[in-house]
């Protein structure tokens, strides 16, 4: 039914697992009813919110949300989400948190997919900096940030600076 649909597609956003799998199994009708309902959720929820603007829950949704469509190739749509829930995370947690991290990232991820390269640099670098100085240099999140960096440099050309930034990310792990 339509409404078990919505609750299954709502219940992996919430979840934020499986996205790299959703674009290969969802067709391009599927696709734009998945990426509408998303919305309206989201429209709803703000709407519902005491202050959207402040309400971590929403931030969340945003972030979440921002990574489906990243996944479906919905860029634009994902960059506004994506920067509506950093900015929520940036007013609420400050701009010093993982969370804020998070978000900094996942915007650099998105200019990446349009071919964005300096500012997937300048939001994953944000990112990096922010996990460095909270987490420090042997945190798990820290290591991502490395690797986000990487992809980016390796989309960029630069094979040798892609190749330090995952090795330190992978030493990290290790």
């Amino acid at each position: 039914s339509r409404e078990e649909d919505k609750k299954n597609i709502l219940a992996l956003v919430e979840e934020s697992v499986g996205h790299a799998d959703l674009n290969i199994t969802v067709n391009s009708s599927t696709r734009k009813s998945i990426i509408g309902v998303m919305k309206k959720e989201e429209q709803l929820r703000a709407r519902r919110s005491r202050d959207a603007s402040t309400d971590l829950d929403h931030a969340r949704l945003c972030y979440n949300i921002g990574n489906v469509l990243r996944t479906l190739y919905d860029f634009n749509d994902a960059l506004e989400m994506c920067n509506k829930g950093r900015a929520i995370r940036e007013k609420v947690l400050g701009k010093e948190h993982p969370d804020t991290a998070a978000s900094y990232s996942s915007i650099g991820l998105v200019m990446l997919a349009m071919g964005d390269y300096a500012g997937a640099l300048e939001m994953c670098s944000k990112g990096l900096a922010i996990h460095l100085k909270v987490l420090g240099k042997d945190h798990p999140l820290t290591a991502e940030s490395y690797n986000n960096i990487g992809c980016v440099m390796l989309a960029m050309g630069d094979n040798a600076g892609a190749l330090e930034m995952c090795n330190t990310g992978l030493a990290i792990h290790e």
